[in-house]
């Protein structure tokens, strides 16, 4: 922020000095992302493949599409495969109640 915007700031850490503990915490609780996202360059491969995305997200898509635009799916810690000994999620929408399954990779589970 104080080098880009001068308010605040800059973080005294770089990604190429974290990303070694965001990848064992995705590892750990399972991340499901898109492994060629352009806004996030990683070194190594999501630890699940990304979730499908929505009806909504897909109508959106082709928004997107008709303005030369990518539409990726989020980065979310819940799973999109059985993992160990927690099933895949079945997009009951539940997730803010708290996840029936025990796929979300809430504190909880993980």
């Amino acid at each position: 922020m104080g080098s880009r915007f001068g308010v605040g700031a800059d973080w005294p850490l770089s990604y190429a000095e974290l990303e070694r503990y965001y990848e064992l915490v995705e590892r750990t609780i399972g991340v499901a992302a898109p492994a060629d996202n352009p806004w996030r360059p990683r070194t190594t491969a999501p630890p699940l493949p990304p979730h499908r995305l929505s009806y909504a997200s897909e109508r959106l898509g082709l928004a997107f599409e008709r303005v030369d635009l990518p539409l990726l799916p989020n980065s979310l810690a819940i799973l999109s495969e059985a993992r160990e000994e927690r099933p895949p999620c079945n997009y009951c929408n539940s997730c803010t109640q708290g996840c029936p399954l025990g796929d979300k990779g809430s504190a909880d589970v993980v």
